[in-house]
């Protein structure tokens, strides 16, 4: 079950003013390093936005698109960082997406949240906007029944101007070199599994400017089957996806967004992480060709070293969990039921 802790808000402010004031700074200069490909006539205010960067996402781009249009989104801005395998004609194909080229770093731009929060900044503040990457699809209690502008104006009424989330890992049930996504098909139907324990955290801030204790999640497919003997492994698992942008909102780093009580939120939906698809070793050597993941893509160094140990690695065991919609994920913990009621 996840637990849920009540974390103290304490930070000097003076350290997190200066750190916002930086961070702006940089969501400027990124600004210069994108390139408009295709511009939309001005959103309305009551819109809602997916933004992602992309690099190679053409066999996840489709049910991106797809799972986020069925949730009620209205327009995409995509941010290409130089893709090669035809993503780019793939966005430019839909009509209801924006496109931008990304040429500067990567690493550079905040693993690409400040190419984000420009373009952010750039179509309009005062709306919601939901922030993923493309193997990343945001899901909720009855979200089959009720869309993010429901979702939206349920937390504008209690008061809230965000929804943190889970980054929950699927997967199949045969080994991951033969877990293909057929063309056209769906994620969930090509990995369906995940495991049903996560323990909710409270771990100390990885932005030191801040001074700050944020919510992180241990367990999961990764910490089961990447740890080494003497070397346990976690991911970052926190996120919030889904805000209303005004303009003290940033993203300090993927994991993190300020102002900071909008990570601790009561209410949480999960986003159903499809990394572990057939394609995962050839993306884990290109992660570390490029060195543009965090600490030089330590992350993905690790990966390949438990592949090459492991080359027929299957994540499904015994304890796997199907999912059958977001309620499989309310029964297991994992998040909240809400009160559509209210």
């Amino acid at each position: 079950m996840v637990k849920r802790i009540k974390l103290a808000a304490r930070y000097t402010w003076p350290v997190a003013h200066w750190h916002r004031r930086a961070k702006r700074l940089a969501i400027r200069r990124a600004g210069s390093e994108l390139v408009a490909v295709r511009r939309l006539p001005p959103a309305s205010a009551h819109a809602i936005i997916v933004v992602a960067c992309m690099r190679d996402e053409s066999i996840r781009l489709p049910d991106f698109l797809r799972h986020y249009r069925e949730l009620g989104v209205d327009r995409f801005i995509l941010i290409d960082n130089l893709s090669r395998d035809g993503s780019r004609e793939l966005a430019l194909a839909e009509p209801d997406v924006e496109l931008y080229t990304a040429h500067g770093s990567y690493a550079g731009s905040a693993f690409g949240t400040d190419w984000v929060m420009w373009c952010i900044q750039s179509t309009g503040l005062g709306r919601w906007y939901l922030v993923a990457d493309i193997d990343e699809l945001l899901v909720y209690d009855r979200c089959g029944e009720f869309d993010l502008m429901r979702l939206a104006e349920r937390l504008e009424k209690k008061g809230s101007t965000a929804l943190p989330a889970l980054m929950l890992d699927m997967y199949g049930d045969q080994p991951l070199a033969t877990t293909h996504l057929a063309a056209g098909g769906r994620l969930i139907d090509t990995c369906p599994l995940f495991d049903g324990f996560y323990r909710r955290d409270e771990t100390a801030l990885r932005d030191p400017c801040a001074r700050r204790k944020c919510v992180d999640y241990l367990g999961g497919p990764r910490a089961r089957v990447f740890s080494l003997p003497g070397r346990p492994f976690y991911g970052l698992l926190a996120k919030t996806p889904l805000m209303r942008w005004g303009s003290e909102t940033l993203y300090p780093n993927a994991h993190l967004a300020y102002p900071y009580e909008q990570n601790f939120l009561a209410d949480r939906g999960c986003l159903l992480h499809f990394k572990f698809l057939s394609d995962f070793h050839d993306r884990a050597v290109a992660a570390v060709s490029h060195g543009e993941h965090w600490l030089g893509s330590k992350e993905y160094r690790h990966y390949l070293e438990v592949l090459k140990l492991r080359p027929n690695l299957s994540l499904a065991f015994e304890g796997s969990l199907r999912y059958r919609g977001p309620e499989s994920l309310v029964a297991a913990g994992l998040m909240p039921a809400m009160d559509w009621k209210q």
